[in-house]
């Protein structure tokens, strides 16, 4: 697929220190931590690029996607590769477009910051606290992850009890992203609506090339551990400390015991007594203060970093939190895994002693509490024994069916998960597959095998594309024919459509065709076959200005008739 030639392009494009093909480089550079669910990693163990690109600036970058279209060669584009659920996995070989090396930081405003994709987050983070600011919030790989990847690939972390997640309203301000076409093109969206289409995309709707991520003002953030007898106490003291919005706080974990046995740093510093629950804190108050606090609750305060040591001496709670949390015990006991929960919040303690009586000590509770939607709720990543996948399809399925959301980390199809912008993905493919379909420009056959070009693969089962009868779908008939999102519907390109919604490769395949779960609890699966695509209405209730909404047939010929140009 990649001949010498191709790759001496490559070279001349980014140069020969930046084009990495030795293979032991590509086995470590092609992997994320899909390694956290023993589901994922026997199917994604022997995944990898057959090349790594590192492009230096944005036409180079542009360069680079010019070439693997022309030469319908898969990209996956990658950040730090932090991720958890196969990603940033090059499912089909290809193009491993490492983007790290686009990494200035654009612009500091009062409350925003621009970047390049290859950011670090912790830069970011150090840049704004010398201006008196501070992200809202990041994720536990903060010292590795890349603004890109956590936009494209992430969703909340610390800081998200009190500012929620990447979906909501002003977390994400703007991006700037490449369409994948034969003449790529930079896109530049700000509105809500369009964002959706960028946010938590893991690389299905575009390049991602900058992004603007909303800024706080700096905290002198004081970071505690307090142990108590029970989870329970520890739950209750989380708990009351969460919703009391008076109180600036950054991080309020609960953990169970034996969860804190796994922290050898913080075992060694005496931060972790034997058979205690702990909470994780960062906090403005005193230590005096919150000692009296949380004494109420049986509290004590084992371990304290003052303001002064935080991100710049000593541990820092958050690499013990969110799903550091399962790194930590993971390289303790590698027989365990997660679950990704989130409990009702005024059912949580039904829901969790219904939970453990039922599967006992095959589970230990770990809540981080966050904002979703502007709502508080106890957001679990219980640690699991694991036995089977069938152990982990019975237990997600039970806890949802008393009343637990489940995102299925043990998944790399979209389809099956909650964490993305579901619907205007499940548009931008739709959309995409009917028109390359019509317009009969690339090969009937999408490319089950490697290496192929297709816009999103409906289904792992199927080896050819039909032409798809859509449900109603959102058009912007404005002269400049932007969809929703801020992609390219222009006719008479051959393909251009398909093109702006930017598939790097190693993603779409994982479509399998998208859509998001219902809001209700219970999981409801969607029928798609060769001739159809059930898109419910009642997750068509965003209308834009300017747009309309088309029937099947009206649809279809109205695509037909822009192919023909």
């Amino acid at each position: 697929m990649l001949t010498n030639a191709l790759l001496a392009e490559l070279a001349a494009i980014v140069g020969d220190e930046h084009l990495l093909s030795e293979e032991r480089t590509l086995l470590q550079q092609s992997k994320d931590f899909y390694w956290f669910s023993p589901v994922l990693k026997p199917l994604l163990e022997d995944k990898r690029a057959d090349v790594m690109v590192r492009p230096g600036n944005v036409d180079e970058l542009l360069a680079v996607v010019r070439l693997a279209v022309r030469e319908r060669i898969p990209i996956t584009a990658r950040g730090a590769g932090t991720g958890n659920y196969g990603q940033g996995i090059p499912i089909h070989g290809g193009i491993l477009l490492n983007l790290k090396r686009l990494d200035q930081i654009l612009e500091i405003t009062e409350d925003a910051m621009r970047v390049q994709a290859g950011t670090l987050l912790v830069d970011m983070e150090q840049a704004a606290r010398q201006r008196g600011l501070e992200l809202r919030f990041f994720p536990s790989t903060l010292q590795t992850a890349t603004a890109g990847g956590f936009v494209s690939g992430g969703a909340g972390g610390i800081g998200s009890v009190t500012w929620g997640t990447l979906w909501d309203d002003d977390n994400v301000r703007a991006a700037t992203v490449v369409t994948v076409e034969e003449d790529p093109q930079i896109l530049s969206i700000d509105s809500a609506d369009g964002l959706r289409g960028v946010v938590h995309n893991c690389g299905l709707t575009a390049i991602v090339l900058d992004c603007t991520l909303a800024l706080a003002p700096a905290r002198p953030w004081a970071q505690y551990v307090v142990a108590f007898d029970t989870f329970t106490d520890a739950l209750r003291c989380a708990e009351e400390l969460a919703i009391d919005d008076s109180e600036p706080k950054r991080l309020v974990t609960a953990l169970a015991w034996p969860i804190p046995s796994y922290f050898r740093q913080l075992v060694k510093d005496g931060a972790c007594p034997d058979g205690k629950a702990i909470l994780l804190l960062q906090v403005v108050m005193d230590e005096a203060t919150l000692a009296a606090r949380m004494a109420s609750f049986g509290g004590v305060v084992t371990w304290h970093s003052l303001h002064e040591n935080y991100l710049r001496r000593g541990w820092q709670l958050s690499d013990f939190s969110w799903n550091h949390t399962t790194l930590w015990a993971m390289k303790s006991d590698p027989s365990l895994t997660y679950l990704q929960d989130m409990f009702l919040p005024d059912k949580v303690y039904q829901q969790l002693a219904q939970r453990r009586e039922r599967y006992g000590d095959v589970l230990m509770e770990h809540i981080e509490f966050m904002k979703f939607g502007g709502r508080l709720v106890p957001q679990g990543l219980t640690l699991v024994r694991f036995q089977s996948s069938e152990q982990l399809t019975e237990l997600m399925s039970w806890c949802e069916s008393i009343g637990i959301w489940i995102a299925n980390a043990h998944t790399h199809y979209l389809d099956e998960d909650v964490r993305w912008n579901g619907q205007p993905i499940l548009d931008a493919g739709a959309l995409g597959s009917a028109w390359a379909a019509e317009s009969r420009t690339f090969e009937r056959d999408w490319g089950l095998g490697t290496g192929d070009w297709g816009v999103c693969r409906i289904s792992p089962k199927r080896n050819t594309c039909e032409p798809l009868p859509l449900a109603p779908l959102l058009i912007d008939i404005a002269a400049s024919r932007q969809t929703r999102w801020g992609c390219r519907v222009a006719g008479g390109r051959g393909g251009a459509a398909w093109a702006a919604f930017a598939h790097t490769h190693g993603h779409v395949d994982r479509l399998h065709h998208a859509r998001r779960r219902p809001r209700r609890l219970t999981r409801r699966r969607r029928r798609v076959g060769a001739a159809h695509v059930a898109v419910q209405q009642k997750q068509r209730a965003h209308r834009l200005p300017g747009t309309i909404s088309l029937s099947n047939q009206t649809l279809n010929a109205v695509l037909h008739d822009l192919a023909r140009g």
